[in-house]
């Protein structure tokens, strides 16, 4: 049996938020998927449950899942000692500050539309009252509606965004 951690983070008091997923060796999905706050006892007590519901044994899924958090930990720890990333200095800066929400709107549609200019053809599309990436990944390529996630992963790769303090102080949003 193997863990797995998806959609891992911090929430805004520092607790380790996501799911964690089971899959057997082979890396089949075996029915157990938890979400929750991995820095409360509950979500794990919840966890333990539903493996025991299974079959699994417990003192290896004990240590498998302290590892997993423990790497998580780790890898949170390092990427905040490290700070934000230097930026690749080709991307357009939007500084936000100020903006009335419709000119951000603007701004990302303007990006979303110079990105579909750019490339093989477009990328981006309306479907309905949905806005949608083509997926090329799959056969056949099929449309892919955005989350708030998705959306904002991609305009920040179009784009560096960033608001300026009430001191001065540049911050990347």
């Amino acid at each position: 049996m193997k863990l797995r951690a998806s959609g891992f983070g911090r929430n805004g008091r520092g607790d380790l938020v996501g799911t964690v997923i089971a899959y057997s060796d082979e890396g089949a999905p075996i029915g157990v998927e938890v979400t929750g706050n991995w820095s409360r006892p509950q979500t794990k007590r919840d966890f333990f449950k539903e493996m025991e519901a299974i079959g699994a044994d417990l003192e290896v899924t004990r240590a498998q899942l302290a590892r997993l958090l423990a790497d998580l930990r780790a890898a949170d720890d390092d990427a905040q000692q490290q700070g934000p990333p230097e930026r690749p200095h080709d991307l357009l800066v939007v500084n936000i500050t100020h903006m009335p929400l419709r000119d951000v709107v603007d701004a990302a549609v303007g990006l979303l539309v110079e990105a579909n200019a750019e490339g093989d053809g477009p990328r981006y599309y309306r479907l309905g009252d949905v806005l949608v990436e083509l997926d090329a990944s799959t056969a056949p390529v099929s449309p892919r509606s955005f989350v708030m996630g998705s959306l904002r992963l991609t305009l920040s790769r179009l784009a560096d965004w960033e608001r300026t303090t009430r001191d001065g102080t540049v911050v990347v949003v």
